[in-house]
């Protein structure tokens, strides 16, 4: 081996946690321990969640009215005509998610009989293409208390993660092994999973994610059609499932052209057998959602913003085009060069999950909006992609670290889901970050080992971190949003980067072997 290869074996080796772990998580599990871990897990996330204040209204606006409308049959209720002024206040749904989510928790809230103590408003009540609907709905789920019961339907979300994850792994060599169970404990403490049940509450896209992740198993188990279902029905969830869908498409497009067909088929035929009804019924109402969803890019409404791509001050099809299209030109252009560069075998588990990554990550590069929930798709890869290398990198513990720093899963803005020791848990989660990477930095350097990433690290938590460690509550360093944008997306494509040359130089030296 090279002085220039071992010097590269040894960085990778300290970036890992220590191996005697990784070949302790390697060992077989029986069945039993795998039950266990979804009853564990699941119990875990719900009390995570429940400590940051539980579900909150935040968003729910987009999900709840189409929730109740498929509960009590009204199929046009789901993207009704609104009305120009409605007197809902925050209540008011100035943007609708696409129909899965709604349909979903319309079934289990009707099987619960959520608010079935209040009569439903009738069809005449609601008005001609329900153009009633929103408001009448809203005084219904105050009569009823509805609001609460419905919104907790958004835990069962959490339910298709694991299962996509689970399914995933299980196409892998880390099938039936501790890390099977590992992964699901620490995707319910992953702060971005957690946060689109507690931060403005986006269970669809939880819910989008798991149906990639069988999408993604699926196709490792080269079961086509089904891995084409499953990718329509996370379209017909949250759009950003695109970005999958077309890595997905090059790699096949590449490797295996003639299922490429089998594959688009049965995408096409989820997104027509879900959102076909609701284009039938409410016609270009449903379209807009169907293909964009609750985003409001490129619209008149104003963004959040906080980015570098909101910084351009681009409006309409100008930021419709860097938001939205070029995110899906990038993931496609990655696949295609990493499965060009390992195409002797471009399924392998850990390629294939690395590109779905790599091209969710893409909406972060481009994003106009930066919220932490938005982390949630690209977070699940990492930590997916990492349990398939049978590898737990150090920089993903330290990504960790910067998030809860930078986009502090406790929302101290919300009042739906606040409590009492709210805003003491936001000002203490950085300083235990810190606390960690302290003791983290006198380990190494009782070791004899400087890092100068480590002391760069420490700099920053200390300088960023909104704590009240040095009795003040303004962080020394005034963060804005681009600049977190900067550090825990530019890391997070650093981190991904890595994996996928790994990938490619693993392919090579496998080819190198064989040839020798």
């Amino acid at each position: 081996m090279s002085l220039r290869g071992l010097a590269g074996r040894l960085v990778e080796t300290r970036d890992l946690v220590p191996r005697r772990l990784c070949a302790w998580l390697d060992h077989p599990v029986r069945p039993f321990a795998i039950v266990m871990g979804w009853i564990g897990s699941t119990i875990l996330f719900l009390l995570v969640a429940t400590g940051l204040g539980g579900p909150t209204e935040g968003d729910s606006s987009e999900v709840v009215y189409g929730t109740w409308a498929i509960a009590h049959g009204h199929l046009g209720c789901v993207y009704p005509v609104i009305a120009p002024h409605l007197p809902l206040g925050l209540a008011n749904p100035f943007a609708l998610a696409a129909p899965l989510y709604p349909v979903l928790a319309g079934l289990v809230a009707a099987a619960l009989r959520i608010g079935h103590a209040v009569p439903y408003p009738s069809a005449h009540a609601l008005g001609p293409a329900c153009v009633h609907g929103f408001t009448q709905a809203f005084h219904w789920s105050a009569s009823s208390a509805a609001i609460m019961p419905t919104v907790r339907l958004g835990y069962l979300a959490w339910l298709v993660v694991l299962a996509g994850a689970s399914y995933l792994v299980r196409a892998t060599p880390r099938r039936g092994t501790r890390w099977e169970v590992a992964m699901m404990f620490v995707l319910a403490v992953t702060p971005p999973v957690v946060m689109c049940i507690t931060y403005y509450f986006h269970p669809q896209d939880l819910l989008a994610m798991g149906l990639v992740l069988l999408g993604t198993g699926a196709l490792l188990r080269e079961r086509t059609v089904a891995s084409g279902v499953w990718f329509g029905l996370a379209l017909t969830a949250q759009q950003f499932a695109i970005l999958a869908i077309v890595a997905v498409v090059a790699v096949m497009a590449l490797t295996r052209w003639r299922s490429l067909g089998r594959l688009l088929v049965g995408a096409a035929a989820a997104v027509l057998v879900v959102d076909g009804p609701f284009v039938a019924v409410s016609g270009l109402r449903a379209v807009k959602t169907v293909l964009l969803g609750s985003s409001r890019v490129g619209s008149a409404i104003s963004a959040h913003g906080g980015t570098v791509v909101f910084a351009l001050g681009l409006r309409g099809i100008p930021d419709f085009l860097v938001a939205r299209v070029a995110p899906i030109v990038a993931g496609a252009i990655v696949a295609w060069l990493v499965t060009r560069a390992t195409r002797e075998r471009p399924l392998r588990p850990d390629v294939v999950v690395a590109v779905v990554t790599a091209a969710l990550l893409c909406r972060l590069v481009f994003e106009v909006n930066i919220f932490g929930y938005y982390f949630m798709a690209s977070a699940i890869g990492l930590v997916l992609l990492e349990v398939v290398r049978g590898q737990f990198g150090r920089d993903v513990l330290a990504l960790a670290g910067l998030f809860v720093v930078g986009m502090n899963p406790e929302h101290i803005a919300l009042i739906s889901n606040l409590t009492t020791y709210g805003l003491s848990l936001y000002y203490d989660l950085p300083i235990v970050v810190l606390g960690l990477g302290v003791l983290v930095f006198i380990y190494e350097t009782a070791r004899r080992r400087f890092s100068p990433t480590l002391v760069v690290w420490l700099v920053l938590v200390t300088m960023a971190g909104q704590t009240h460690l040095f009795h003040r509550y303004d962080p020394f360093w005034a963060f804005p949003e681009w600049a977190w944008q900067i550090v825990l997306v530019g890391y997070l494509v650093v981190i991904v980067a890595r994996r996928l040359r790994g990938a490619v130089s693993q392919e090579a030296r496998a080819e190198e072997l064989v040839a020798t």
